[in-house]
């Protein structure tokens, strides 16, 4: 005969505490971020189009030499709402959306059988080009003050 937890005074406390946590945590999200959204990491070019939990799981690919799937796990965690439960298959539909958005560069997200996710050092490389690339037009795009605004 099983153990009913539901009924268990030690379990519901737990239960409680654990629902006030998430609240608390709720809360910090909120006034850290607003709607509870994170800003896509720094590493990762604009011009792939990815969606912030995507753009997280690049930034772990790109910064780890090989980004395991709990790692990618907690990653789509942090980039989603509180209490939201993904699949087991979420992060492989992830990746998925990943490598078609870097495939026309040439950047290939590896398999690492059992463990997780990988890029090699040249797509590394040039994922560091676009990102490169894109910063330099952004900065070309500021407007660069007068000769006469600079004197005042």
């Amino acid at each position: 005969m099983a153990f009913d937890h539901s009924a268990c005074p030690h379990c519901r406390r737990l239960r409680e505490e654990r629902d006030d946590l998430i609240e608390q945590v709720l809360d910090l999200k909120e006034k850290l971020y607003g709607d509870c959204s994170m800003l896509p990491p720094a590493s990762v070019p604009k011009c792939l189009g990815l969606s912030r939990q995507r753009s997280g799981i690049l930034d772990a690919l790109i910064r780890l030499e090989i980004a395991t799937k709990h790692v990618l796990q907690a990653t789509c965690q942090d980039y989603s709402r509180i209490g939201f439960e993904h699949t087991s298959n979420h992060v492989a539909v992830q990746v998925s959306f990943i490598r078609t958005a870097l495939k026309p560069y040439g950047v290939c997200v590896e398999n690492v059988h059992g463990v997780g996710y990988m890029i090699a050092p040249d797509g590394k490389r040039i994922i560091a080009e676009l990102l490169a690339k894109e910063r330099a037009t952004e900065a070309a795009q500021i407007p660069q003050p007068t000769k006469e605004e600079v004197t005042l």
